[in-house]
């Protein structure tokens, strides 16, 4: 009954199916902010140089990675069996300055407190 009712009547259908799917399956989790990093540089824990390093890292995996195990031969072969004539047609939908700007105005906004 109470999955019906947070189906039928969602604030925010994404964070509802989300929450349904995690209640189903058992894997809820609880927000743990990270409040401390450790860099290059040293440990840190102001939320500007926190979200940097993470940055940082994301950005720079690719180049990071060992190449050893990167078989481009392997990946060349798989890209060239893809059918690229499904994928080469580029759809553009009108879309008017006003619809932009109204789309924008009605997404919520979540503060997080650090």
């Amino acid at each position: 009954m109470q999955i019906k009712q947070q189906i039928h009547h969602p604030n925010n259908i994404m964070k509802t199916t989300w929450n349904i799917i995690k209640d189903t399956t058992g894997s809820s989790h609880p927000y743990n902010p990270i409040t401390k990093i450790n860099t290059d540089t040293g440990s840190t824990t102001i939320p500007d140089e926190i979200a940097k390093a993470f940055n940082d890292f994301f950005v720079h995996v690719v180049g990071n990675s060992d190449s050893k195990h990167v078989d481009i031969n392997k990946s060349i072969e798989i890209l060239t069996k893809i059918n690229i004539a499904e994928y080469t047609e580029m759809k553009v939908i009108p879309i008017t300055e006003i619809e932009v700007i109204n789309t924008i105005l009605i997404l919520k906004t979540k503060i997080i407190q650090l």
